[in-house]
């Protein structure tokens, strides 16, 4: 592997229908990349031997996938950056959620209606109550 990063802007539209109609440049290192995490199989040894990056990276699918500890860690990995963005996107709505509370209890101490306030903040207005209650 290397520490080298490099970041592609793919059309997967645009890649989608290359890939449909057979239209491959194997010149293309993104199509090719594309081709290798579609369908690793499909790699072959003229592809892999023109790209050296594709040719480490199926040797060490095939390691993983020889080696039941290393797909029980690879499993591992991808369960674990799930979780990350689960709770990630949790934090993110729970803070989305106090700050509509927020801004729901500081319009009512402002004196405006209930009405009004659902409307705003596009919430019934018994649901804006409820806030109200639990919160006053």
């Amino acid at each position: 592997m290397t520490n080298v990063l490099e970041i592609h802007i793919i059309s997967l539209e645009k890649l989608t229908k290359q890939l449909k109609n057979n239209e491959i440049d194997k010149k293309d290192k993104a199509m090719l990349w594309s081709l290798f995490i579609k369908n690793p199989e499909r790699m072959g040894e003229k592809e892999m031997s023109e790209n050296e990056d594709i040719k480490m990276a199926k040797e060490e699918l095939e390691k993983i996938q020889a080696d039941e500890r290393e797909q029980e860690l690879a499993d591992l990995r991808m369960k674990h950056i799930r979780d990350t963005q689960a709770v990630e996107e949790y934090g993110y709505l729970k803070g989305k959620e106090e700050k509509q509370k927020q801004v729901i209890l500081n319009l009512y101490k402002m004196k405006m209606k209930i009405e009004d306030i659902a409307k705003v903040v596009e919430l019934s207005n018994e649901e804006i109550e409820k806030i109200i209650k639990e919160n006053m």
